[in-house]
């Protein structure tokens, strides 16, 4: 059995709320008929989220405080948004856009107020998924294609004005779901080659390609330590979802469990930001089958919902102007 892996995680627990097609959305302020105020940890009071608010068919952009206020629309229109990032410098947000009637999904930048909404592959003809903006952010890693006949997909990089387009990724592998390492040295993401999806890491050059995992369950998600010695993961095995840490040598593996003292424990979905204070975004069900977002630490001791329970999904946490 591989060695478990000492992490404090923070769980962000979320999903969508439904919401109809075609026209503008009237939603309710976050704190309205949601669970009551509760003190969070210091790291976490006062940040902002990027999430995505919707359904399948029609979702947007929306910020606000881990405590619920304050809350925003950044993206209108029709057509879904989903898998927001925000630049380093925490002025702009990169997001998945899949039009109405769609699953051929672009890749979009928008700045924090809601203008200057653009296409970020048009320039190249790309299309995308799982956007994640470069530490020094100079670079956009995404999934992509150029057109139906650049099969499978690939990690591409691209400049924010679209700009320099590489592909790094063999056509051997379907990848999908990139994230940096903190110094903006790797990426790793996860791939088929054979079966299920497992995790790679590769070079922002493109060299040094390496199979981290190689297991019969689907693994995908990766998002990297502060310290970019381990990698979180989601791992999907059936009913019962989890999530796994692995050191980014692929050397040790771990999984992170839940206290006995949190009933019943969350089913894990998709991880997003893991924060210096050594926390993970990421979406999970809480209490009674409610989808939210909340803090759990990796002992499973201590449980905190964000944005007071309300629906919302994909969240990333603000880059905390205190560094």
């Amino acid at each position: 059995m591989a060695p478990k892996l000492a992490v404090t995680l923070l769980v962000l627990v979320a999903a969508s709320t439904a919401c109809s097609s075609g026209r503008e959305r009237q939603d309710p302020p976050l704190d309205e008929g949601t669970a009551a105020a509760v003190e969070l940890p210091p790291e976490l009071a006062g940040r902002e989220l990027a999430f995505s608010r919707g359904d399948e068919t029609a979702s947007d952009i929306y910020v606000a405080r881990t405590d619920g206020s304050s809350i925003r629309q950044v993206t209108r229109g029709a057509g879904v948004k989903y898998d927001p990032d925000w630049s380093p410098d925490g002025t702009r947000i990169v997001y998945r856009f899949e039009p109405a009637g769609s699953r051929l999904s672009s890749i979009r930048v928008v700045n924090a107020d809601g203008s200057g909404d653009y296409d970020l592959g048009r320039p190249a003809g790309l299309l995308g998924m799982g956007p994640a903006w470069s530490p020094d952010g100079a670079r956009i890693a995404f999934a992509g294609a150029r057109g139906p006949r650049d099969r499978p997909a690939g990690i591409y990089l691209v400049d924010p004005n679209g700009s320099n387009p590489v592909r790094l990724t063999p056509k051997t592998i379907e990848a999908q779901y990139p994230a940096w390492s903190p110094d903006g040295r790797r990426i790793a993401f996860s791939g088929v080659a054979r079966g299920g999806f497992d995790l790679y890491v590769v070079n922002a050059d493109g060299s040094q390609l390496r199979r981290l995992t190689r297991t019969p369950e689907a693994e995908n998600w990766p998002m990297w330590s502060p310290d970019g010695r381990r990698i979180a993961f989601h791992v999907e095995a059936g009913a019962s979802p989890s999530l796994g840490v692995i050191a980014a040598n692929g050397s040790a593996r771990g999984v992170i469990a839940f206290s006995p003292a949190i009933e019943p424990a969350p089913d894990c979905g998709v991880p997003g930001n893991w924060t210096p204070a050594r926390r993970i975004l990421i979406n999970c069900t809480v209490a009674g089958g409610r989808i939210g977002i909340g803090a759990l630490a990796a002992d499973g001791g201590e449980f905190h919902v964000l944005l007071r329970g309300a629906d919302a999904g994909f969240p990333a946490l603000r880059p905390d102007p205190r560094g």
